[in-house]
């Protein structure tokens, strides 16, 4: 058997074993044969006189540490998975009231949210609705040749449509950013749910 097949052998009998432990095992061998033969053996007389493939891989197994038995704490896992469990249908009568109240303060909470972006923007419509009437009304006014409320009321227009523009402005940007740490909130909440399942 030359060196190669010996190798080739060796890393097969071991190949259940960590893959670290096979390389370092596989090169200490072929380290030992290339020293044999530099000594003046010819590559079949190292190999023999290492030994066979066979006897070498039951010895190392031998020289391997036992597997370490597992930690107490990955014992009790399935018993505290069930104390869990227990804990949690005994104590649903106090924290399930909780879970509700929680719950029905976030949905007020939205809802509040909400109602106040409608009345922004019911007060940036009525803004845009009063300045075309004041337009409409200053109209009919300069064709009966009434010049000064037609100015007037030309005047109110103007000032209620950069008032509506500054309102728009206004309700965008606070929309944009009420839904972004809306959206942000909603995202770490559901990132950190799915960390804990796959931690699980």
């Amino acid at each position: 058997m030359n060196k190669k097949d010996f190798s080739q052998a060796l890393h097969r009998l071991l190949s259940d074993l960590p893959w670290a432990d096979v390389v370092s095992s596989v090169e200490f061998y072929e380290e030992m044969i290339a020293d044999r033969m530099e000594e003046g053996l010819s590559e079949e007389e190292a190999v023999a006189q290492v030994g066979s493939p066979a006897q070498i891989a039951a010895r190392i197994r031998l020289e391997m540490p036992e597997k370490p038995a597992p930690e107490p704490s990955e014992r009790e896992k399935p018993q505290r998975g069930a104390l869990f469990w227990t804990l949690l249908i005994v104590g649903s009568v106090v924290w399930l009231p909780l879970l509700g109240a929680a719950v029905a303060v976030a949905v007020s909470l939205l809802a509040a949210a909400f109602s106040v972006f409608v009345s922004l923007w019911a007060v940036v419509i009525a803004l845009g609705g009063a300045s075309l009437a004041w337009l409409c009304a200053a109209l009919l006014s300069a064709l009966q040749h009434n010049l000064l409320s037609a100015g007037m009321l030309c005047g109110l227009s103007l000032f209620g449509a950069g008032l509506c523009i500054l309102a728009v402005f206004f309700c965008r940007f606070l929309t944009k950013k009420v839904f972004g740490w809306t959206k942000n909130g909603v995202k770490k909440v559901l990132d950190r749910i799915r960390e804990r399942r796959g931690s699980k």
